[in-house]
């Protein structure tokens, strides 16, 4: 199953990031109390689970059968990305993979100086009181990592992709990995295939979907040949008070012939608000016409649907997909 890590500075927007690719992906989300809680928590005295919180040292401590809490851990990590695609944010994750595990890596950071305005901006701290804050969990990061894995957290070369993001969007940040995620998925199934990885596609192969709704969706486009287009533009909708994006809309269907955007909110409901707030916003600075197609609306259309081969889209004919 696909793995993606991000690693982050204090103040860089990493965790907007992270959280808003695993939305975008359809990926479960991870961070360090999210697997703490579900593997240790439990078992542990509410001593020990504090300690794992704050002391990177306390994870060589041994649990259970002479494993430690840091080999624990890797176990129950690498178990479970075998049944679930996953982006961890932060834990340096990154160091509990090897390459033969096929992760991808990626870290976000910005200047000092921009870090701290955004903490200034966002909890309404005094400018000297925000550069102690940012120092302080900059200092904390690299001494957990260094520590656990003996690992530098800023040498580039661990990482498949680092983003600045004085100079770049979290929105075209998240566009940038997702483009990474797909060519590894793609890369992978030519090697699957025995294709040399450097064939060339021809215009109407299927790009690469967050989810099985979206190719069930593209499927039934097809088989009326609606001309469609996926994830084709991204509208910025919402602004810092510096200026910097924090919120864009990109729809996941955009049929040509009605000029029309479709976003589907077939999957995890817990989104539903927050897409149609985006997509509001979208239509009302953009002027885009833009239906949500809601999951009970899904599934009536599609328990009245039938194909042949429910796990592979149809080929539209040529020129239907650019």
């Amino acid at each position: 199953m696909p793995i993606i890590t991000v690693s982050r500075q204090c103040g860089s927007y990493g965790d907007e990031i992270a959280q808003q690719l695993a939305e975008r992906l359809g990926y479960a989300y991870y961070e360090r109390n999210d697997i703490l809680n579900r593997f240790v928590r439990p078992y542990v005295t509410n001593h020990v689970f504090r300690m794992l919180q704050e002391s990177p040292k306390f994870y060589s401590e041994i649990y259970e059968d002479n494993q430690t809490y840091y080999e624990y851990l890797e176990e129950c990590i690498h178990r479970m990305v075998k049944n679930e695609s996953v982006v961890f944010l932060g834990f340096g994750a990154r160091h509990f993979f090897q390459p033969e595990d096929k992760a991808l890596h990626f870290r976000i950071f910005a200047s000092f100086e921009n870090r701290v305005d955004r903490i200034v901006s966002r909890f309404k701290m005094e400018k000297e009181s925000a550069a102690e804050y940012v120092n302080h969990w900059d200092r904390k990061y690299q001494r957990f990592v260094s520590v656990l894995f003996e690992k530098d957290l800023n040498q580039p070369s661990h990482y498949d992709g680092v983003f600045n993001t004085d100079s770049m969007s979290p929105d075209a940040c998240i566009d940038a990995i997702q483009a990474v995620v797909n060519d590894q998925i793609t890369r992978s199934r030519l090697r699957e295939n025995k294709v040399n990885d450097r064939a060339e596609f021809i215009m109407d192969d299927i790009p690469e979907m967050k989810n099985q709704s979206e190719i069930e969706f593209a499927r039934l486009l097809n088989r009326y040949q609606i001309d469609w287009r996926y994830e084709p533009k991204s509208f910025p909708v919402e602004w810092d008070e510096e200026g910097n994006l924090i919120t864009a809309f990109r729809p996941d269907f955009y049929l040509p012939k009605y000029d029309l955007y479709l976003e589907l909110t077939t999957m995890d409901q817990r989104y539903v608000n927050r897409k149609n707030r985006k997509a509001k916003m979208a239509k009302e600075q953009y002027g885009i016409d833009v239906k949500i197609v809601y999951q009970r609306d899904y599934r009536s259309v599609m328990e009245h649907i039938q194909f042949d081969q429910p796990d592979q889209i149809t080929m539209p004919p040529k020129g239907v997909i650019a």
